[in-house]
């Protein structure tokens, strides 16, 4: 109600409602399993058919005095991952706590909140379209804004808007064309940009370290990670080059002519060498940055956690038994991570080679307190 939603996915609600959830529905659950019925509206349903499969062998289990151990792996999901690094470099609390780095009674919903950003920029054109927010949220705010963490530009995120918008039929029911996504994409950005101002910034002062190394006779960067990784990242400027071929024995083509195209690097007329590429690296050295922060953030679970593990990029899984302790892990091993007074200065440290010439200012650090994250229900669950 608090989020004009009027419904919810159960990921979405709080762990009591869950449990209860459970507790309300168990004789149904046992059902399901008894009869091996696919219910398709479940979100997932084969992984309901799993669960209620478990619950019942452990209700039988328990029932003739015998040990029960589930073999489902039980995963717990980071909330909107790359925001969260993002948040916690830039301490933004007001991002922060939208993917849930501050404890909150209810799981923030982030998508929600730069939905309704997006409304109050384009009301007129949301009012006339009558869309729920539950529609608006999965089919236009959501994978841009999960994107635009990784440097997802406005052609990009009007793309998968679109797809996203015909997936869910949304493009008929609601008369969104590819040009409406063109005009929503670019008002999304603006509303990320007033949810996650912090963060966005980060990405931006990203972008300055890279064009000054390059500019300071670099051709590529390099930084090692938390873990221990060691990363380069190169970009290299590139052009094509066509070459015409024949091969004999192609239908429709009555001299079998092809076509080649490679694509080959630019050099250096007077030196020889590879030409940076400048876009690329202004528009990857962000993503590449944060996702290395993430892996590393991964890394340093398993070596602590030294235990049955699994993972889906930003689900880390194991056997029920071990979730808790999983979830202790994953918190002290993201605080160790960013628990500097100046995450801006680790950056400079770690990608510079010529930071004493460097004289572009850092951003404003937020007021996030980086250990709150150990009370947060919903940081990973």
């Amino acid at each position: 109600e608090g989020e004009g939603l009027d419904t919810i996915s159960v990921d979405k609600m709080t762990l009591e409602d869950r449990v209860a959830w459970v507790d309300n529905n168990i004789e149904f659950i046992y059902d399901v399993a008894r009869t091996k019925t696919i219910h398709n509206d479940a979100e997932k349903s084969y992984s309901f058919l799993a669960c209620c499969n478990e619950l019942l062998a452990y209700k039988r289990s328990k029932m003739e005095g015998k040990e029960f151990m589930s073999g489902l792996p039980i995963p717990i999901d980071g909330s909107n991952n790359g925001w969260q690094h993002l948040a916690a470099m830039s301490k933004d609390k007001q991002a922060g706590t939208l993917v849930s780095l501050v404890p909150t009674p209810i799981q923030k919903d982030f998508y929600v909140a730069v939905a309704k950003e997006l409304i109050s920029i384009m009301p007129e054109y949301f009012e006339i379209k009558d869309m729920p927010m539950k529609h608006i949220r999965k089919g236009i705010a959501k994978r841009g804004s999960m994107t635009r963490a990784y440097s997802a530009g406005k052609m990009r995120i009007a793309k998968n808007m679109y797809e996203d918008c015909h997936v869910e039929g949304y493009t008929v029911k609601y008369n969104i064309t590819e040009d409406q996504c063109d005009v929503l994409a670019g008002n999304l950005i603006k509303a990320i940009n007033t949810v996650c101002a912090g963060p966005l910034k980060t990405t931006k002062y990203l972008q300055k370290i890279a064009e000054h190394e390059l500019n300071s006779g670099r051709n590529q960067l390099a930084w090692t990670t938390p873990s221990g990784f060691p990363v380069v990242y190169k970009a290299y400027l590139q052009h094509e080059r066509k070459q015409r071929g024949t091969i004999r024995g192609i239908t429709g083509n009555k001299d079998g002519r092809v076509m080649h195209v490679i694509k080959v690097d630019v050099l250096n007329k007077e030196t020889g060498e590879r030409v940076p590429c400048r876009r690329s690296y202004a528009s990857g050295i962000s993503p590449n940055v944060v996702h290395s922060y993430d892996a590393s953030h991964m890394a340093n679970v398993i070596c602590s956690f030294s235990d049955n593990f699994g993972a889906v990029h930003d689900s880390f899984s194991t056997h029920a038994n071990d979730v808790k302790r999983l979830q202790e892990i994953t918190k002290k091993q993201f605080v160790i991570q960013y628990n500097y007074s100046n995450f801006f200065d680790i950056l400079q440290d770690n990608l510079m080679k010529h930071k004493e010439s460097f004289t572009y200012a850092q951003p404003s650090l937020g007021d996030l307190n980086i250990n709150d994250v150990f009370n947060s229900e919903y940081f990973f669950c």
